[in-house]
């Protein structure tokens, strides 16, 4: 899927082998669970990994409960 965003701006984050990268940062839209909201998201290269999107604390945070032993609850 190819589709455009304004680049917010260019932050350093730490990725999951601890080095640290420039990514881009956008403002996009998350519908999950029936309920879309605003986030912002860093951009990063994901084709070789489990997942093509990975949601973080600040993105959850308002009114989710993260179950660590279980998946796919919303379906």
């Amino acid at each position: 899927v190819t589709t455009t965003a304004e680049i917010l701006e260019w932050r350093q984050v730490k990725n999951s082998g601890g080095q640290s990268q420039l990514r881009p940062l956008i403002r996009t839209s998350v519908l999950l669970g029936g309920r879309q909201w605003a986030i912002e998201l860093t951009l990063t290269n994901r084709d070789v990994m489990g997942f093509r999107m990975l949601l973080g604390r600040e993105a959850l945070k308002k009114g989710f409960l993260v179950h660590p032993n279980k998946s796919f609850l919303l379906s």
